[in-house]
């Protein structure tokens, strides 16, 4: 009985083998061919005319600058978080031997303590509306 299960593992192991090494094959099989082509493309040139068809120089971007800076705002916020050792104390090996408090006099373990962590965080938004709106 026990020579017919190894038997019988070692069969669906050298199937599995072998299905797994075709299936793999198949996939890693190139079907078709890849060339590079090299191709010059055409540049087109921004052309810089007034709704009259006359040539109106290059765009001042420092009117354009000037224009959507007052709508860009940044955004700074700061806060605190207060965080508590909520843990359990571990068991004191000597507490049994000398008391609870004979290594606390020492070690100076004392009750559960809160910190108090500070948090910034800043980003960027865009005023929307006379009245302030802002999306970030």
């Amino acid at each position: 009985m026990k020579a017919k299960s190894v038997f019988l593992t070692v069969l669906i192991s050298a199937v599995t083998t072998v299905a797994v090494l075709f299936g793999y094959n198949k996939v890693k099989e190139v079907t078709g061919s890849a060339s590079i082509e090299k191709f010059q493309v055409p540049a087109n040139y921004a052309g810089f005319f007034d709704s009259n068809g006359n040539y109106a120089g290059p765009s001042d971007f420092v009117q354009a600058a000037k224009a959507a800076i007052p709508t860009v705002v940044h955004i700074k916020t700061k806060s605190t978080k207060t965080v508590s050792n909520n843990l359990p104390r571990s068991r004191d090996p000597f507490s049994d031997m000398f008391g609870d408090d004979f290594l606390d006099q020492f070690l100076g373990r004392g009750d559960r303590q809160q910190r108090v962590i500070p948090q910034s965080a800043s980003g960027s938004g865009v005023i929307i509306s006379a009245d302030g709106s802002i999306v970030t």
